[in-house]
């Protein structure tokens, strides 16, 4: 059982930096339009600097993507996203929500 729990925090790992993801600090799901220019391959994953680095500009609300329910930001958001703007970002959430009208 270790063996099996060591092998999915390996494949939470980024890879361009080796760094460990987590959903509700660095990981961020982008939509999937951008993700296919992002990434070299469907599978792969990247924390949210080399998702930066590699677009060559910052993580902007309309690069996530949507969710059609609602969250605890009131704007829609999948939860790591959410979790990933509040914590690191909260500029993109007052944003969305000033954009809405629920600012």
């Amino acid at each position: 059982m270790a063996t099996k729990q060591l092998e999915d925090r390996l494949a939470l790992l980024c890879d361009d930096c080796n760094t460990e993801i987590f959903a509700d600090t660095n990981m961020v799901m982008l939509n999937d339009e951008l993700w296919k220019e992002v990434s070299d391959e469907h599978e792969d994953s990247y924390c949210d600097d080399c998702i930066e680095k590699r677009m060559g500009r910052k993580i902007e609300f309309e690069d996530l993507k949507p969710n059609s329910g609602m969250d605890f930001t009131g704007i829609g958001m999948i939860l790591c996203n959410a979790y990933w703007a509040n914590d690191n970002r909260p500029d993109i959430i007052q944003k969305a929500k000033d954009e809405k009208g629920l600012g």
